[in-house]
């Protein structure tokens, strides 16, 4: 149980950052390792919190445009108990880029409970910018923060669309059936796998109903997306072997039209520029991008499929 006043060290980097420094590029300067030892350093050379324990808080993989990341909540709630006393990061982009939120905590949370807040680079520190204009120079950085990550948000966005209408394949993943080519943008047809859907098509194409089709996927121990993608190391994390068809993974498969040889992109849309929560896009306003790699079935065997699904709803 912790207990008594902390310095937090926290530390983030989005999935943009991760990607510059594995390309080897000046944003390594952003990565974990390297805010961990400049962060150290300076405690080290200020001797900031000389008689407090540190306790270190790590998001990686979290864009900074909003406060819902784990790390930084988890840290939030003990500034809240008031078990921290002082928080450390490399520069304010890295505590967060809404320039709102971040005002809020430096200007009225923060000051109210006690908490000293320093940025590294940014040359912030609040015990020194009592009474100064140090608060009105960091509400433009954050404005310029802001500023900056929506429109890297937007520039993202627009580079998605180009290749969402030249039907360019967008997901870490591949669906059941196909595996990603050595650009990951284009489909090729994995062997194996795609027997399993030709299978699954067949079935519904002799007028099985979907429950049925999954009973007997099950019985004869054809394993299920996740199963097979685990098998293979494709999946980033231990999937459950148990897992077993259902109607819904039957049901997937069976209204895809990527096994056409179709591209689906844009199935879901950002609410707002920056933001985190999708919306469901309607089907007339996805875009469908034909013959973009080798078909699983044919035209004849999704209709069929089709009215299997129809007649489960009925």
């Amino acid at each position: 149980m912790i207990t008594g006043k902390f310095l937090a060290k926290y530390l983030r980097i989005s999935i943009a950052d991760k990607k510059r420094v594995s390309n080897n590029t000046k944003a390594e300067s952003n990565s974990i390792i390297h805010q961990r030892e400049l962060i150290s350093r300076y405690i080290s050379e200020k001797q900031i919190g000389f008689f407090m324990q540190s306790l270190e808080f790590v998001d990686d993989g979290y864009s900074g445009t909003n406060f819902d990341r784990p790390a930084v909540k988890e840290m939030l709630s003990l500034v809240r108990e008031r078990k921290i006393g002082c928080i450390i990061v490399k520069d304010l982009s890295r505590f967060g880029r809404n320039y709102l939120e971040v005002g809020d905590y430096l200007e009225q949370i923060f000051p109210f409970i006690g908490v000293r807040f320093i940025a590294i680079n940014d040359g912030y520190d609040s015990d020194n910018a009592i009474g100064s204009t140090k608060g009105m120079e960091i509400a433009f950085k954050n404005l310029l923060y802001d500023r900056y990550s929506k429109d890297l948000s937007e520039k993202i966005q627009s580079s998605l669309q180009v290749r969402r209408k030249r039907g360019d394949f967008i997901g870490p993943m591949a669906p059941f059936g196909y595996q990603l080519s050595d650009n990951k943008r284009i489909l090729e047809v994995d062997a194996i796998a795609a027997q399993y859907v030709k299978q699954i098509f067949k079935l519904a194409g002799k007028g099985y109903r979907i429950g049925e089709i999954a009973k007997i996927l099950n019985k004869e121990k054809i394993p299920t997306p996740g199963q097979y993608k685990n098998q293979k190391k494709l999946q980033y994390f231990i999937m459950d072997e148990k897992e077993s068809w259902d109607c819904k993974k039957v049901r997937k498969i069976l209204q895809n039209q990527v096994y056409l040889g179709t591209i689906v992109n844009g199935k879901t849309k950002v609410t707002e520029v920056g933001g985190s929560h999708f919306r469901q896009i309607p089907e007339e306003e996805q875009i469908y991008v034909p013959n973009k790699h080798k078909a699983i079935i044919t035209e004849q065997e999704f209709r069929l499929a089709e009215k299997v699904v129809k007649k489960n709803r009925s």
